[in-house]
């Protein structure tokens, strides 16, 4: 997954939709780990994790501003 998730982000920085001033190995490692959390956060409220699952795409995406 890990090798998916850096070949998207490099063709995302090479086409200007993500940020090119930080490296590309540090997206898929935040965007993995953010995920394997979320897991078990919701497992351990017995929530689906695909009822948060937007909710977690929008602070992947678009950070914590207001």
């Amino acid at each position: 997954m890990h090798q998916t998730v850096f070949a998207l982000v490099k063709r995302g920085q090479q086409e200007g939709v993500l940020r090119r001033d930080l490296p590309p190995e540090l997206l898929p490692q935040a965007i993995t780990g953010t995920l394997h959390v979320v897991t078990r956060f919701a497992r351990s409220l017995r929530t689906d994790p695909a009822t948060i699952g937007p909710q977690v795409a929008d602070l992947l995406l678009d950070g914590f501003s207001a």
